[in-house]
C-alpha cells in the first residue's frame, strides 16, 4: 500500500535525522567539555596569578564561546524537537486520512451489500417466482395445444375411414 510506504519512509527519514542531529549534538557536547575542562584550568591559574591578563582573556573567550554552544545546543534541541513533531503529526495525518478513506470505502460496501441483500435479491427472487409461474402456464398451455392436436388428428384419421359414393 501507498500509505505503508510513506509511512516506513517516513519513520526511516526520522531515524536518520535523528541519528545525524544526535551526532551534532554528542559533537558540539564534547567541544563544551574540553571548553570546560580550559575553563577549569584558566580559573585555576588565575585563582594563583590574579594578575595573568592573557588567561583572563582566554577565560573571557571561552566564557563566551561556552554560551555560544549553550545556546547552539539549545537551538537544535529545540529545532529537533519541533521537527520530529511536526514529522510525526505529518505521518499522522497521513495515516489518519488513510484509515478514514478505508473507513468510507467499507461503510460503501457495507451499504452496497445491504441494498443486494435488502432490495436486489428480493427483487430476483420475485422474478424468478414469476418466471416459474410463467413456466407452469406456458407448460399447460402446450399440454392443452398438443391434446387439441390430437384431437384433430384423429378427427382428421376417421373422416378418411367414411366412403363416398
Amino acid at each position: 500500500m501507498a500509505v505503508e510506504q510513506t509511512i516506513q519512509e517516513g519513520q526511516a527519514w526520522l531515524e536518520d535525522y535523528q541519528t545525524s542531529r544526535r551526532a551534532d549534538v554528542h559533537r558540539m557536547q564534547s567541544e563544551l567539555d574540553r571548553l570546560q575542562t580550559r575553563r577549569s584550568e584558566l580559573s585555576e591559574r588565575i585563582s594563583h596569578d590574579n594578575a595573568d591578563v592573557a588567561s583572563r582573556e582566554e577565560l573571557d573567550q571561552i566564557d563566551q564561546d561556552i554560551e555560544s554552544i549553550k545556546e547552539e545546543l539549545t537551538t537544535l534541541r529545540d529545532t529537533v524537537r519541533a521537527t520530529v513533531t511536526a514529522k510525526r503529526q505529518e505521518l499522522s495525518a497521513a495515516l489518519n486520512e488513510s484509515m478514514a478513506a478505508l473507513e468510507k470505502e467499507v461503510a460503501e460496501k457495507r451499504g452496497e451489500r445491504e441494498r443486494i441483500r435488502s432490495e436486489l435479491l428480493p427483487a430476483i427472487e420475485r422474478r424468478r417466482d414469476e418466471l416459474r409461474e410463467r413456466e407452469h402456464q406456458l407448460d399447460a398451455e402446450i399440454r392443452r395445444l398438443s391434446d387439441e392436436i390430437g384431437q384433430i388428428g384423429r378427427v382428421s384419421l376417421e373422416a378418411e375411414g367414411i366412403e363416398v359414393d
